[in-house]
């Protein structure tokens, strides 16, 4: 049930869950237990949607492939796949590519916490995507929308770009001395 909650239609809220704990790690102590309660409130919202996938005989969301294809060569595939989506500027623009420069910028003098928030769920979002092809082998290994999800599913990670870069960038502009102060 965890699995189905991460996956790819169920991957944002554990994936800006996880971004977060990641950023939080100097603050862990006082952070960690609210985010704590965040992901009992993502099993609670997660645990209706498993109940009625068995109710209904759907095994799940793991797919034909499970995690057993996980060290497949199709991995190498759904994720060179799942990088060059996310990088298409005809599909995007210079979202990601703005927004890669922003996150490396706001690291180096901007919020580093921000900075790593954005890093970790990018990378996060990203690995979503191309989970659906491992964990459905029949899904073949092309950017074609009817074929496979992958655009849709690599769409949140340029909307994080698209609503996370005005923040960064704005971290830079104030510059190191307001480091996580917001």
């Amino acid at each position: 049930m965890l699995f189905a909650l991460w996956s790819p239609k169920g991957g944002s809220g554990p994936s800006v869950l996880a971004a977060a704990c990641a950023a939080s790690l100097p603050h862990r102590r006082t952070a960690w237990p609210r985010l704590g309660l965040v992901a009992v409130a993502l099993v609670v919202v997660g645990l209706p949607w498993s109940l009625w996938y068995r109710s209904h005989g759907i095994e799940g969301e793991l797919g034909a492939g499970g995690l057993r294809d996980a060290a497949s060569g199709h991995t190498a595939d759904s994720l060179r796949l799942a990088l060059d989506v996310v990088s298409d500027t005809g599909l995007w623009s210079v979202v990601p590519t703005v927004g890669l420069a922003a996150v490396v910028l706001a690291a180096v003098w901007g919020s580093r916490t921000h900075a790593a928030f954005t890093g970790v769920l990018v990378v996060l979002l990203t690995l979503a995507g191309a989970s659906t092809s491992v964990v459905f082998p029949e899904i073949p290994i092309t950017s074609d929308e009817a074929a496979n999800p992958i655009v849709r599913l690599t769409a949140a990670t340029a909307i994080a770009f698209s609503c996370l870069t005005p923040l960064l960038l704005a971290g830079v502009w104030r510059g190191r001395g307001a480091e996580d102060g917001a």
